[in-house]
């Protein structure tokens, strides 16, 4: 059995796959996955055995200026590298428009998901075997059932298994500390992020109780809030550059981590590192983090979980953002305890 995936969006969602390659892995003594991958995130495929071949695709940067990746041959190369063979299934995991398109390139018996489950309405006119899935689940129960009922399994009652390939990881390239907390202080949006002062509290217990933190980020502002975190802590690592499996394996040596709604909060997750996250702006239900020794901290805002892309809320409130501001770092620590 080899399959043609598609699920080209953030590395939260890519992780979120993993637990269905696994389910199918158990019911083929043959299956074979080649998965089409946003560029951004390509080392996230690579950490399943199931995969045997990427197919990047740059969509994100594509469509800031499309005629230039024509003129460049990227697009070219892409379609060369979709159809360049027959696949028994094609399975679009993400069913919106850019994806669909994708699994319309290529050569194979395309399935996805009917009107009532797309995320884009129109996406389910690209495909030819239609599927009805609950969309207020969660994200990787949504892609276990898409995978069973794509490829005609019981859909198994066992947890949600990863099956990160730690072989395929690299060995941590820089000195860790002993037994430290994984601060993910980032991400993609700025209404997921817990506010900076509570931070300060945190590293400051941390201090007290003679914990390190190992502070990772990706963006220059994110580099910037972890230089500024790790000046007050008595032991802290500022990780340096470096790509998501350098990243995974850090995270696999972590005694704990402390995540904003984020990828590598997923990451540690998949990981089965304890692990405290926290949730305002979205949903636990639908995409909060599943491992082992998994704590929610939930926002009990009214307007929470907004599930918006941006913030709306214009009252009062002290710290922005104002859903989060209700998770205080004394709850937090007292969480922790129970984790560590």
């Amino acid at each position: 059995m080899k399959i043609l995936l598609i699920k080209i969006s953030s590395m939260g969602d890519l992780i979120h796959t993993l637990p269905a390659l696994t389910d199918a892995a158990n019911q083929f003594e043959q299956f074979e996955v080649h998965w089409v991958a946003e560029e951004s995130f390509l080392d996230v495929p690579n950490w399943h055995q199931s995969v045997t071949k990427i197919i990047p695709i740059a969509h994100r940067r594509w469509k800031k200026n499309w005629l230039g990746a024509w003129r460049n041959g990227e697009l070219s190369e892409f379609y060369k590298a979709i159809r360049h063979e027959h696949y028994d299934l094609v399975i679009d995991a993400q069913s919106n428009l850019k994806s669909a398109i994708s699994a319309r390139l290529a050569r194979g018996h395309r399935v996805g998901v009917n009107k009532q489950s797309v995320h884009e309405n129109g996406a389910q006119w690209f495909y030819q075997t239609k599927l009805d899935i609950n969309k207020n689940q969660h994200a990787v129960d949504r892609m276990r059932q898409i995978f069973s009922k794509a490829l005609k399994y019981e859909l198994p009652e066992t947890t949600a298994d990863y099956q990160i390939d730690l072989s395929r990881l690299p060995k941590p390239d820089v000195y860790l500390p002993e037994n430290f907390i994984l601060l993910n202080h980032h991400a993609s949006r700025d209404y997921k992020l817990w506010p900076e002062t509570y931070w300060f509290e945190l590293i400051n217990y941390f201090n007290q109780n003679n914990l390190a933190i190992v502070l990772p980020w990706g963006s220059t502002q994110e580099h910037q809030r972890a230089k500024r975190f790790a000046e007050k802590a008595d032991n802290a690592l500022v990780l340096p550059e470096m790509s998501l499996s350098n990243k995974a394996a850090v995270i696999s040596q972590a005694k704990a981590a402390i995540s904003c709604d984020t990828g590598l909060g997923h990451l540690a997750a998949a990981l089965n590192i304890p692990s405290l996250s926290f949730y305002g702006p979205t949903d636990p239900k639908l995409v909060g983090t599943i491992g082992q020794k998994q704590i929610h901290m939930i926002s009990d805002f009214p307007c929470s979980p907004c599930k918006r892309s941006a913030c709306h809320y214009d009252g009062e409130y002290q710290l922005f953002p104002a859903c989060l501001e209700r998770i205080k770092p004394n709850a937090v620590i007292g969480a922790l305890k129970t984790i560590l």
